[in-house]
């Protein structure tokens, strides 16, 4: 048995020899192909996997057709040990010069060999010829390896979602004028197809920078605001993170309602990690607003504090909706009236004294008959020096309010409220002033 496959051998590599010294001294086009294609044969037969593909990547070299290719896929199948990086290279030196078409042609062939290895000869392509068409291809490759293997954890598929973002952004230096096309490929590729949303929210915001239309614009920040919910749970731990690429949707032209819904989400995501521009936030949702619809969330909010526990956040977000309609209303009855609620929430809920007598002051000033304003700046401030005990301060506080119900008796004629402020400054003076 053993000389009998020396035998076989032997004469392999006499015919083999043979056909090397034929093809040497061809010059025939025809023949050479036809030499080459024995050649992977024989040597296949011999077990020299490396020769095989080398002659049929020389035949390819030569006539540069897809279809030489093919041969490949059943001899690589056949011997599935055979390191595919040692193809590569000798695939690469093989395409010199192809044209689009073959090229494309070619990575189709491969990629039903490894898609890895197209993977890899078209970025090769693409670092020399820093073409679009030809970076396209890569995308395209990129896209059907990661439909199939996208969600999985694999190095090499976390590598290729890192490549896919990096040439989506080539490609949009590349050529600018279509780079608003592949930035929707790109955010609606990582969206629908992998899941990832990071990606997709890298590529909605750039898209953003790089679109003029407002329509297209307003349904960008839709899709964000549609996957809010999964973005909050991708940016766990790095909310600041998340309300910084944000805050990229919150260019002043943009006016459609969306941007309200954006910005609810902003406000809830900055109050949960205590961020300092919650205040902002609401600031600028609050000014989008007009005076009905500040009035109605007032109203939905102090239902809402009458019936549940109370929340610091949102009775300072009443606050702040009192003082848009007060700054918005053409009305002074209605100004004085939210000038009341302004002033007594700050006194009772938030404790801003000195903001809730700024508040009432100013009512003074709009309706200095308005005797409520008189009188709740006077309670306002004996509140504020009970709530300042032993404080150098408090004795000026008292001193104010005094000074404060001297006023009231002197303004106002009517019997009941002259008497009263009298008396106030009597127990004031007796009990405050003379200790």
């Amino acid at each position: 048995m053993f000389w009998k496959e020396k035998r076989v051998e032997k004469k392999l590599e006499k015919e083999i020899g043979r056909k090397e010294r034929e093809l040497a001294g061809s010059t025939d086009p025809l023949q050479r192909g036809s030499l080459l294609d024995e050649l992977a044969l024989l040597k296949e037969e011999k077990g020299d996997l490396c020769g095989a593909i080398s002659a049929l990547l020389d035949k390819f070299k030569e006539d540069r057709k897809v279809e030489t290719l093919k041969k490949l896929r059943p001899i690589l199948e056949k011997h599935s040990e055979f390191d595919l990086r040692k193809l590569e290279e000798r695939l690469f030196e093989s395409s010199e010069n192809l044209d689009r078409t073959t090229e494309n042609d070619l990575l189709k062939e491969i990629y039903s060999i490894d898609g890895k290895l197209a993977l890899q000869l078209s970025l090769r392509f693409f670092e020399i010829s820093r073409e679009y068409a030809c970076g396209l291809s890569a995308i395209d490759i990129m896209e059907r390896i990661l439909s199939e293997n996208g969600r999985e954890h694999d190095v090499s598929i976390v590598e290729t979602v890192g490549e896919y973002h990096r040439l989506v952004n080539e490609l949009v230096e590349i050529s600018p004028d279509r780079g608003e096309q592949i930035l929707a490929r790109a955010a609606g590729f990582s969206k629908e197809k992998l899941g990832n949303l990071e990606p997709f929210l890298d590529f909605s915001l750039r898209r953003l920078g790089d679109e003029s239309s407002l329509e297209v614009r307003s349904g960008i920040v839709d899709s964000v605001i549609e996957k809010f919910d999964n973005l909050a749970t991708v940016f766990e731990k790095r909310e600041g993170e998340l309300l910084n690429r944000l805050e990229v949707l919150l260019s002043p032209e943009m006016e459609c309602k969306s941007v309200d819904l954006l910005l609810e989400h902003m406000i809830e995501t900055a109050r949960s990690i205590n961020d300092s521009r919650e205040e902002l936030y609401l600031d600028r949702k609050l000014k989008r607003a007009d005076s009905q619809s500040l009035k109605s969330e007032a109203m939905a909010i102090e239902r809402a504090l009458k019936k549940g526990v109370p929340d610091i956040s949102q009775w300072k977000r009443l606050a702040k909706l009192y003082r848009y309609v007060i700054d918005l209303s053409q009305d002074l009855e209605e100004k004085i009236l939210y000038i009341r609620k302004l002033g007594v929430l700050l006194r009772d809920k938030l404790e801003d004294y000195e903001g809730s007598l700024r508040v009432f002051e100013e009512g003074m000033k709009l309706k200095e008959s308005d005797i409520t304003l008189w009188l709740v700046k006077g309670m306002t401030l004996e509140k504020m020096a009970q709530n300042h005990p032993g404080s150098e301060a408090t004795c000026d506080i008292w001193k104010a309010a005094y000074d404060h119900y001297l006023k009231i008796a002197e303004r106002f004629d009517e019997q009941e409220i002259k008497l009263s402020a009298i008396e106030k400054c009597a127990i004031i003076q007796s009990e405050k002033l003379s200790v």
